[in-house]
């Protein structure tokens, strides 16, 4: 049978949270007060640029798995290329032709966020 939760359950949970958060300034022989310096990870590089290449290569690398061992991925792509080039060449309006490869883009994320789960 579960409890049932109450609203001086709640705040004392909040309170042991806050209290928790606090108790390392405590220990390293600060005042107990909040600090206002967000603390920074040491695996966090410094600058934006950095983190953008980082990221930009990382997803090169991930591309390059996708291909390397899901099949239908590989399948989608060399249909996508394909269809996309033929949505460039159609007579219509760019507003269709961004949905039309639009659509096919998300063919793709949808595939690799089923390769990731």
């Amino acid at each position: 049978m579960a409890l049932p939760v109450t609203g001086n359950a709640v705040r004392h949970a909040a309170t042991a949270v806050l209290t928790v958060r606090i108790a390392p300034s405590i220990l390293r022989g600060g005042n107990g007060m909040a600090n206002n310096d967000p603390e920074v990870s040491e695996f966090k590089s410094k600058s934006g640029l950095k983190r953008i290449a980082g990221a930009i290569i990382y997803s090169f690398e991930g591309f390059r798995m996708a291909w390397k061992s899901e099949h239908a991925f590989r399948q989608e792509l060399m249909v996508v290329v394909p269809a996309t080039i033929v949505a460039l060449a159609l007579p219509i309006k760019p507003v269709e032709k961004l949905a039309l490869i639009g659509v096919l883009v998300l063919v793709l994320i949808v595939e690799l966020i089923n390769s990731a789960i």
